[in-house]
Protein backbone atom coordinates (compact mmCIF):
# COMPACT_ATOMS: atom_id res chain seq x y z
CA UNK A 1 0.00 0.00 0.00
CA UNK A 2 1.22 3.55 -1.32
CA UNK A 3 0.13 6.66 -1.38
CA UNK A 4 -0.68 8.98 -4.70
CA UNK A 5 -2.02 12.55 -3.52
CA UNK A 6 -2.78 11.38 0.07
CA UNK A 7 -4.75 9.14 -1.16
CA UNK A 8 -3.73 4.97 -0.34
CA UNK A 9 -3.71 2.72 -3.21
CA UNK A 10 -2.74 -1.21 -3.46
CA UNK A 11 -0.29 -1.40 -6.41
CA UNK A 12 -1.43 -4.64 -7.24
CA UNK A 13 -4.75 -2.27 -8.87
CA UNK A 14 -2.31 -0.78 -11.33
CA UNK A 15 -3.09 -2.36 -15.02
CA UNK A 16 -0.29 -3.96 -15.87
CA UNK A 17 0.00 -2.18 -18.99
CA UNK A 18 -0.38 0.98 -17.55
CA UNK A 19 2.06 3.55 -18.48
CA UNK A 20 3.90 5.78 -16.46
CA UNK A 21 5.75 8.79 -16.62
CA UNK A 22 8.72 9.89 -15.04
CA UNK A 23 9.04 13.51 -16.16
CA UNK A 24 9.45 16.21 -13.21
CA UNK A 25 10.02 19.00 -15.83
CA UNK A 26 6.21 18.80 -16.48
CA UNK A 27 3.53 21.81 -15.34
CA UNK A 28 1.36 19.45 -14.38
CA UNK A 29 2.80 16.14 -13.65
CA UNK A 30 1.33 16.51 -9.58
CA UNK A 31 -2.19 16.19 -11.47
CA UNK A 32 -1.38 13.18 -13.39
CA UNK A 33 -1.44 10.00 -12.84
CA UNK A 34 0.58 8.56 -15.29
CA UNK A 35 3.54 10.43 -13.40
CA UNK A 36 2.26 9.77 -10.27
CA UNK A 37 2.56 6.11 -10.26
CA UNK A 38 5.83 6.50 -12.00
CA UNK A 39 6.60 8.03 -8.70
CA UNK A 40 5.34 5.56 -6.46
CA UNK A 41 6.51 2.37 -7.80
CA UNK A 42 8.99 0.71 -5.60
CA UNK A 43 11.59 -0.52 -7.74
CA UNK A 44 11.84 1.39 -10.82
CA UNK A 45 12.00 -0.51 -13.70
CA UNK A 46 15.19 -0.54 -16.09
CA UNK A 47 13.36 -1.00 -19.25
CA UNK A 48 9.48 -0.81 -20.54
CA UNK A 49 6.98 1.37 -21.87
CA UNK A 50 6.65 4.48 -20.15
CA UNK A 51 6.26 8.59 -21.47
CA UNK A 52 9.31 10.03 -22.22
CA UNK A 53 10.67 14.04 -21.62
CA UNK A 54 10.35 14.49 -25.35
CA UNK A 55 6.49 14.21 -24.93
CA UNK A 56 6.25 17.79 -23.70
CA UNK A 57 5.34 20.21 -25.99
CA UNK A 58 6.95 23.44 -26.38
CA UNK A 59 3.80 25.17 -24.66
CA UNK A 60 4.53 22.90 -21.56
CA UNK A 61 1.18 20.36 -23.08
CA UNK A 62 1.57 16.57 -23.23
CA UNK A 63 -0.45 14.89 -25.32
CA UNK A 64 -0.40 11.81 -23.07
CA UNK A 65 -1.53 13.75 -19.54
CA UNK A 66 -4.05 12.18 -17.93
CA UNK A 67 -5.95 13.74 -14.80
CA UNK A 68 -5.63 12.05 -11.75
CA UNK A 69 -9.35 11.25 -10.74
CA UNK A 70 -10.52 8.90 -7.81
CA UNK A 71 -13.24 7.65 -8.82
CA UNK A 72 -15.77 5.13 -6.22
CA UNK A 73 -16.20 1.90 -7.87
CA UNK A 74 -19.73 -0.71 -6.89
CA UNK A 75 -19.94 -4.50 -7.05
CA UNK A 76 -22.91 -6.92 -5.96
CA UNK A 77 -26.74 -6.62 -6.34
CA UNK A 78 -27.96 -8.21 -3.01
CA UNK A 79 -30.91 -5.81 -2.14
CA UNK A 80 -30.95 -3.95 -5.50
CA UNK A 81 -34.05 -5.67 -6.60
CA UNK A 82 -35.73 -5.81 -3.22
CA UNK A 83 -38.21 -3.12 -4.14
CA UNK A 84 -38.63 -4.04 -7.77
CA UNK A 85 -42.15 -5.94 -8.46
CA UNK A 86 -41.80 -9.66 -9.71
CA UNK A 87 -43.22 -9.09 -12.57
CA UNK A 88 -40.28 -6.71 -13.82
CA UNK A 89 -37.44 -8.51 -12.00
CA UNK A 90 -36.96 -10.58 -14.88
CA UNK A 91 -37.03 -7.77 -17.71
CA UNK A 92 -35.13 -5.48 -15.47
CA UNK A 93 -32.23 -8.40 -14.54
CA UNK A 94 -32.26 -8.95 -18.57
CA UNK A 95 -31.26 -5.29 -19.57
CA UNK A 96 -28.72 -5.10 -16.92
CA UNK A 97 -27.24 -7.97 -18.57
CA UNK A 98 -27.61 -7.06 -21.89
CA UNK A 99 -25.71 -3.33 -20.88
CA UNK A 100 -23.03 -5.18 -19.30
CA UNK A 101 -22.66 -7.30 -21.91
CA UNK A 102 -23.33 -10.97 -21.09
CA UNK A 103 -25.04 -13.17 -18.22
CA UNK A 104 -21.72 -14.21 -17.03
CA UNK A 105 -20.29 -10.11 -17.01
CA UNK A 106 -23.91 -9.81 -14.82
CA UNK A 107 -21.85 -12.57 -12.12
CA UNK A 108 -19.00 -11.29 -12.53
CA UNK A 109 -19.89 -7.74 -11.24
CA UNK A 110 -22.13 -9.16 -8.80
CA UNK A 111 -19.04 -11.14 -7.05
CA UNK A 112 -16.35 -8.24 -7.48
CA UNK A 113 -14.67 -10.08 -9.66
CA UNK A 114 -15.93 -6.77 -12.55
CA UNK A 115 -16.34 -3.39 -10.76
CA UNK A 116 -18.66 -0.80 -11.79
CA UNK A 117 -17.80 2.74 -12.48
CA UNK A 118 -19.57 5.64 -11.56
CA UNK A 119 -21.21 5.97 -15.40
CA UNK A 120 -22.14 2.27 -15.59
CA UNK A 121 -23.44 2.36 -11.65
CA UNK A 122 -25.37 5.54 -12.83
CA UNK A 123 -26.37 3.90 -16.34
CA UNK A 124 -28.03 1.04 -14.56
CA UNK A 125 -30.09 3.48 -12.23
CA UNK A 126 -31.60 4.50 -15.16
CA UNK A 127 -33.01 1.01 -16.44
CA UNK A 128 -34.40 1.02 -12.91
CA UNK A 129 -35.73 4.99 -13.18
CA UNK A 130 -37.27 3.84 -16.96
CA UNK A 131 -39.10 1.08 -15.60
CA UNK A 132 -40.70 3.53 -13.31
CA UNK A 133 -39.00 3.01 -9.85
CA UNK A 134 -37.46 5.34 -7.69
CA UNK A 135 -33.90 5.58 -7.39
CA UNK A 136 -33.36 7.73 -4.67
CA UNK A 137 -32.68 4.53 -2.22
CA UNK A 138 -30.71 2.36 -4.58
CA UNK A 139 -27.62 1.13 -3.87
CA UNK A 140 -25.46 -1.82 -4.62
CA UNK A 141 -23.64 -4.11 -1.72
CA UNK A 142 -19.76 -3.28 -2.07
CA UNK A 143 -18.18 -0.15 -2.92
CA UNK A 144 -14.44 1.69 -2.63
CA UNK A 145 -12.62 4.44 -3.77
CA UNK A 146 -10.15 3.70 -6.27
CA UNK A 147 -7.11 5.66 -8.68
CA UNK A 148 -9.26 5.82 -12.24
CA UNK A 149 -6.12 4.15 -14.06
CA UNK A 150 -8.68 3.66 -17.63
CA UNK A 151 -7.23 6.78 -20.10
CA UNK A 152 -9.34 7.22 -22.85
Amino acid sequence: MTTIDGFHVDLRDVPLDFVPCFNAQCPRCEQCVRYSVGQVQPARPQIGHSVYPQSLGRDGSCPYFYQLRVIREAWGFDGLFDEVKARDIHALRLKIEAYLGSHSSFYRHHHGELTLTPEQQEHIFQLFAKMGYDTSGLAFSHYREIIDYNAD
